[in-house]
């Protein structure tokens, strides 16, 4: 069979179609999906990677399966695509977070839905595409699979579209057990975290530097510290992997222990994503943390010289029209390196959409879903609290603005040159000045 694996682009607030030449993350779900396809009898399939964001989707004849994977930021799209596909009388099977969460809109423009893991529904889809008996649904019962798994197929990327600063997504851990009030992951997989073995991981990234020479690596994992004694030893393993870098998405908890900071300095780790998600009421809104334990997470990485990268969510119901100005002193204090701050998104299966479903405060989804900008997170869609969306909206936008405006750049990345650091210092310089010109440009979608 000839199979299409598809991840749709999203639209702009101006109806266009968002574009880019070159990837900033290759993501892991195509290339570890094909995998699993071509361990099923590869000989009877022939693949195809399209990022659609990269190289425009054009429906045509000729694939036997198309199989796109969403979430509901780019489900408009998603949806367009597979009606598009279907009138080709080709059948399409969405899988991802948009078609798990919302199953009964997905199935409006599609043959079949994935819910949940993919890796133990291929087989079936595939028996079931190529004998032409489709289910409408598949369900997976199986939270993920850890050990021993193949190769992902990173020859199917376009090598036109990856620059030297391109990073390329790897997995040691899934799943998390906080059960924020604002996350959709539990509803999907449930509450777990499962770890695959240390020697598995480091073995891929050293076969992936030889093979096709990935050097620049991006841990997406739902929470990998949330096991220290796993993290710490993955992290000193990563001293064998010839890298140029290496980003960890991790929580603030973990970015705050010394002996992890410390094997992921000894490791290479250059960078960490942290999700503080807000600096207002944290106990309430989060469940853990303190403004004083912020500040001394962001101490420790100047001391080790790892790039801070800050996410931060405004809206939720202690938030008022402070709460920007304040995230803003704090940030700059810290001399924080870099932010990418979201507006509070209400997901399907989140207690956090129950709770303003219930209260009325928030619109139907497939409403929503018309709208990428608001399920990306850069425009409110639901009723806040104590302000309104279009305070919400404005005052993100203007933190944004000002966070990568010039005062701001000049204070954190020149007049604080990190002398120590001479690297980090002025790749964080660079990025920075990439980010304030695309604001210039009028985009809030700096990703």
């Amino acid at each position: 069979m000839k199979i299409l694996l598809l991840e749709p682009s999203f639209y702009m607030p101006d109806g266009s179609l968002y574009h880019n030449r070159y990837h900033t993350v290759v993501a892991l779900t195509l290339p570890h999906l094909a995998a699993y396809i071509d361990n099923i009898h590869s000989w009877e399939h022939e693949l195809q990677i399209v990022y659609d964001r990269i190289t425009s989707a054009i429906p045509e004849p000729g694939y036997d399966l198309v199989l796109i994977s969403s979430f509901h930021c780019n489900g408009a799209r998603a949806n367009e695509l597979a009606d598009a596909y279907r009138a080709l009388e080709t059948p399409v099977v969405m899988g991802g977070y948009y078609p798990s969460l919302s199953p009964e809109l997905a199935l409006k423009h599609c043959d079949s839905v994935a819910i949940g893991a993919g890796e133990d529904l291929i087989p079936q889809i595939l028996d079931d595409a190529k004998a032409k008996t489709l289910k409408r649904r598949y369900e997976s019962t199986n939270r993920c699979p850890v050990k021993d798994l193949p190769m992902g197929r990173w020859d199917l990327i376009d090598s036109a579209s990856v620059l030297p600063t391109t990073y390329w997504g790897v997995w040691a851990t899934r799943g998390c057990t906080r059960g924020c009030d604002f996350c959709s992951m539990t509803s999907v997989y449930g509450r777990f975290h499962h770890k695959r073995p240390v020697n598995e991981v480091i073995e891929e990234l050293k076969y992936r530097a030889g093979r096709w020479n990935h050097r620049r690596f991006f841990f997406v994992d739902d929470n990998i510290a949330l096991d220290k004694a796993y993290a710490i030893t993955l992290f000193r393993s990563l001293k064998d992997v010839p890298s140029k870098s290496i980003l960890v998405n991790i929580d603030s908890e973990g970015a705050g222990d010394d002996e992890i900071l410390d094997s992921a300095k000894e490791g290479g780790v250059d960078a960490l994503y942290i999700g503080f998600e807000t600096l207002h009421n944290i106990e309430e809104n989060k469940g853990w943390g303190s403004l004083r334990q912020y500040a001394d997470v962001l101490r420790k990485l100047r001391t080790r010289g790892i790039r801070s990268i800050a996410s931060f969510m405004f809206g939720f119901d202690t938030d008022d029209v402070g709460v920007f100005r304040s995230t803003l002193a704090f940030v700059e204090r810290h001399r924080v390196d870099v932010i990418f701050p979201f507006i509070l998104t209400p997901i399907p299966g989140s207690a956090l959409w129950e709770r303003l479903t219930h209260k009325g405060r928030l619109p139907t989804i497939d409403k929503l879903m018309d709208d990428g900008e608001i399920m990306r997170g850069e425009a409110c869609s639901f009723i806040p609290k104590n302000m309104t969306s279009k305070q919400l909206n404005r005052n993100y936008r203007a933190l944004l603005r000002r966070f990568y405006g010039p005062w701001s750049i000049f204070w954190r990345c020149i007049l604080h040159f990190d002398i120590r650091h001479p690297r980090k210092a002025l790749e964080t310089l660079v990025i920075n000045l990439h980010f304030a010109l695309l604001l210039v440009g009028n985009h809030t979608h700096i990703m």
